[in-house]
């Protein structure tokens, strides 16, 4: 694939240098306006430092006040129709007590949250299939199709289903795509039986996440829609058409380039890439377009070729056509370019298969040149002559023409016009002649006004089967329930192993429901796979699944995987997309995984409403690890391992100064154990200690350094690439929490490897960690220092014990600080967001450690008569008289 190197330069933004002014000009700004949950915020970023770059003037403002105006338009307080408007509980649920935590914890200004309005997000434009419903049907079947054609369904077909068809008739059968009744060539009239059967037509489907379409066939309580017939025996003096125009694609999705610049709404999925290593030794890639009965008298054909730059630099390149050259053009730059080759000659093709070759060369003074080809298309004249018993073709014009299709080797021929796919039509009466030893012809007539028209014709023996017929199981995730606080949304392969943890969380008040996968895009994107059918299902249960309020937890199960469509056919490798994640376009790395977007159900911000976690699971033994994983960590007793915290570092001083800075955080009662490689003779004694540290447990293990998807540090002071370290974990139920401050660790998506770092430590079976917070995309130190910062104080100073919690604000706390959304999209987490930690209890009086105002001495009360945050148990100065005075608590 060639080497790539990165050179940055630096350059100034000579316009704005120019400009005689102070930057930014406004001290204060609105950045965004949102909502977090119920609650309307906002966005303040102060900049006390401006600049004139022209006078060389710097101005610090040392102090200044902001005036905030709260203004609601009348239009903010409407909401979506999915949406209900939320009248705040008289008695808070648990979900709304957290929520109340975390606003203290991340906004300036929280009030409690009673009788607030807000606006929900908008289902996109998929929703889901509820005819089968309305209409009662005993039954409903996916036919999942891949490729156009006329789809035949019959009797025996879904009576091998074992479903009830004693009420079904050849006319009530229906079929819907994509929220359409689509119209139906029936067999007969009466009883549905042995030998009948139904027709429509399918279309091919492609989308970011799916390549295959999906109609569903069901009963309805009154007729369905049939084909209307369109009579086309009639020709006589009509206008002969001698071809037709026709387009070859010519496609294929093998290679994956994540980091396009301004990637958003790119395709980042290419055929194969180029690179000329030297000027007089160009790279080249030749493909295959097959073209049967072409015409070569009736015009010209012309081209489009599809490509895509790599190299910031200038690219040299040339089509040809079966040997000739047809284009020669240069381009420059890293974007899409599709070149359209005009006036080509017919006789450069042939009927049969044509090299199309496209080459690349690198030009004098040109260091490097790399792109991509995407997708090549042919336009040439076509023949109404039928290719294996089929035919696609169209009619343009106006007037009345004759249509004559030969070829066929049979007489059981059917023509239809797909000119609307939703309203195809049956073109009945058509002249069938021919047999015997010939071949046989079609011929028949329409009026044409202008507007092209599609036909499509086959033998019947050329009808098509769908991939497969299933039976769907009925879902109701459309209905309100009243009180779920905990979604977990489960592929079907692990439903039965996610049930555990189902049971064990209403057991402990949680109410929990279980949202498979399939059930979420049959009811939210027409039974296509589709990513956004999860943020629209959990937009419906954020406004509906919990009267009064809201849900506080989602849990997904099922690793994910950024080739959705399997283009590279790895998923029966076991890189199955179970429960697909979405792809935002970052600054640094391009198309970025984030499951923070599904939980954005409030508002058009960023900011999360409900707390998100994974299970990146590819078997059910990995569930069943973690689920085992989760209920021993929090039956087992704290201890002084708990009271641990590891710091790891890489290398450099920059993070071992983060890390120091981390463990000033700590109470005195928690012991940092600093692992930090410069400190070690080679990196194999780090190592050792490192895994020794974490084999005698602690609360919380945080790498800073350089890092990918599999291993932290260049020299590998951690890895779960072969060589894998896992084998070398033997903690038990003392799990630690791992905190990632690097890049990649969590970037599980990952057709090219099995597991990140970050999954390989929360499946581990009976070691590892209880969960991992880890990112999926690239950043900064600096960054990474404030998540951690806000986090050590969320545990530590305001005695959050909650994973899921802590992960959350930590998050949107690290977010008000610093500009980037990565902070909030990239880091992870990986385990059960309900989780809370195992802090310890060293004094045994109820109370953890990081809630107690005197960890170390028994003080169930929790008196502090001076309220400077020492209980009077251990406070020298208590200002109540002294220890043992009736005024002082006195230990247990």
């Amino acid at each position: 694939l060639g080497n790539k190197t990165v050179n940055e330069q630096y350059l100034p933004d000579f316009d704005q240098y120019a400009k005689d002014a102070f930057s930014p000009a406004e001290l204060a700004t609105i950045e965004f306006t949102g909502y977090m949950r119920d609650k309307r915020i906002a966005r303040l970023l102060c900049s006390p430092v401006q600049y004139n770059p022209v006078s060389e003037t710097l101005l610090i403002h040392t102090r200044y006040r902001v005036l905030i105006t709260f203004d609601f338009a009348a239009s903010e307080a409407i909401k979506t129709p999915l949406a209900n408007t939320y009248q705040g509980s008289a008695i808070p649920s648990t979900g709304d007590e957290i929520f109340e935590n975390i606003y203290k914890s991340c906004l300036l200004n929280t009030l409690p949250t009673i009788a607030e309005t807000t606006t929900s997000q908008e289902l996109s434009s998929m929703v889901g299939i509820e005819s089968v419903q309305t209409e009662g049907s005993p039954y409903a079947v996916k036919a999942t199709i891949e490729s156009e054609g006329i789809y035949k369904i019959t009797y025996e077909s879904l009576a091998a289903l074992g479903i009830n068809l004693s009420g079904t008739t050849i006319g009530n059968i229906k079929v819907e795509n994509r929220g359409n009744e689509i119209p139906l060539y029936r067999s007969g009239t009466g009883t549905f039986s042995a030998g009948e059967y139904i027709l429509f037509y399918g279309q091919a489907f492609k989308s970011l996440y799916a390549k295959k379409n999906v109609y569903w066939i069901y009963q309805g309580s009154s007729n369905g829609k049939t084909m209307v017939m369109k009579d086309g025996s009639y020709f006589s003096g009509y206008t002969a058409k001698t071809s037709f125009k026709n387009t070859y694609h010519g496609e294929q999705d093998l290679m994956y380039w994540q980091a396009i610049p301004n990637g958003e709404g790119a395709d980042h999925w290419f055929w194969n890439r180029l690179q000329p290593t030297s000027t007089p030794s160009p790279a080249s890639i030749t493909y295959t377009a097959p073209l049967q009965n072409i015409v070569t008298n009736a015009g010209n054909y012309s081209m489009k070729v599809n490509l895509r730059g790599e190299t910031a630099l200038g690219h040299h390149t040339k089509v040809y056509v079966n040997g000739t050259l047809v284009k020669d053009f240069t381009w420059s730059g890293q974007v899409e370019r599709t070149e359209n080759i005009l006036n080509l000659s017919p006789s450069l093709f042939i009927n049969g298969n044509n090299s199309i070759k496209i080459e690349e060369i690198l030009d004098s003074g040109v260091s490097t040149d790399r792109i991509y080809t995407n997708w090549f298309e042919i336009n040439y004249n076509d023949s109404f002559v039928a290719e294996s018993n089929e035919l696609k073709f169209n009619g343009e014009g106006t007037g009345n023409f004759s249509f004559s299709v030969s070829n066929f080797t049979g007489g059981s021929i059917m023509l239809f016009d797909i000119t609307n796919p939703l309203n195809t039509l049956l073109i009945s009466n058509p002249e069938i002649t021919g047999g015997g030893c010939a071949s046989y012809t079609m011929k028949f007539g329409d009026t044409l006004s202008g507007a092209a028209k599609n036909y499509y014709v086959a033998e019947e023996s050329r009808f098509k089967s769908p991939l497969s017929l299933v039976v769907d199981t009925p879902s109701s995730l459309k209905t309100a329930r009243p009180n779920i606080d905990y979604i977990i949304i489960t592929n079907e392969a692990f439903y039965n192993d996610i049930l555990p943890l189902k049971n064990y969380r209403n057991a402990q008040g949680r109410n929990v429901e279980i949202a498979k996968i399939q059930d979420i895009y049959d009811e939210f994107s027409y039974g296509i796979k589709d990513a956004r059918a999860i943020k629209d299902f959990l937009t419906y249960a954020y406004n509906y699944w919990k009267t009064g309020s809201h849900p506080t937890y989602v849990l997904l199960v099922g690793d994910a995987n950024i080739d959705y469509r399997d283009d590279l056919n790895l998923y029966s490798s076991g890189y199955t997309d179970y429960v697909p994640t979405y792809l935002y376009q970052s600054y640094l790395l391009g198309d970025t995984p984030t499951d923070n977007w599904f939980a954005c159900v409030s508002g058009t911000d960023p900011i999360p409403d409900m707390i998100i976690g994974r299970f990146c699971v590819k078997t059910s033994a990995d569930v069943n690890n973690i689920v085992a994983k989760i209920q021993a960590y929090e039956a087992s007793a704290s201890g002084a391992w708990s009271r641990r915290v590891i710091l790891a570092a890489d290398n450099e001083n920059a993070f071992e100064v983060t890390s120091n800075n981390l463990a000033a955080l700590l109470p005195a009662y928690v012991i940092a154990q600093k692992v930090y490689l410069s400190s070690y003779g080679n990196v194999t004694q780090a190592k050792n200690d490192l895994v020794s540290k974490i084999n005698a447990g602690s609360l919380i293990t945080n790498y800073t350094g350089h890092g990918s998807v599999d291993n932290w540090a260049g020299e590998y002071l951690f890895r779960t690439s072969p060589p894998s370290d896992i084998p070398l974990l033997t903690n038990g139920n003392v799990l630690t929490f791992v905190m990632a401050l690097n890049c990649l660790n969590g970037f599980f998506p990952n057709f090219l490897d099995q597991y990140s770092l970050a999954e390989e430590f929360a499946r581990a079976q009976n070691k590892g960690a209880i969960a991992c917070l880890a990112s999926t995309g690239l950043g900064y130190t600096s960054e990474h220092e404030v998540l951690a910062t806000k986090i050590f104080e969320r545990i530590f100073t305001n005695g959050d014990t909650g994973i899921g919690t802590v992960a959350y604000t930590g998050k949107i706390n690290a977010y008000n600080q610093i500009l980037s959304t990565d902070i909030i999209e990239t880091f992870t987490l990986f385990g059960d967001p309900a989780t809370p930690f195992k802090i310890a209890d060293i004094d045994n009086d109820g109370i953890v450690d990081t809630q107690d105002n005197c960890p170390d001495k028994c003080n169930v009360q929790q008196l502090d008569a001076d309220g400077d945050g020492f209980g009077d148990v251990c406070d020298p100065t208590p200002g109540c008289g002294g220890c043992g005075s009736p005024q002082c608590e006195t230990q247990c």
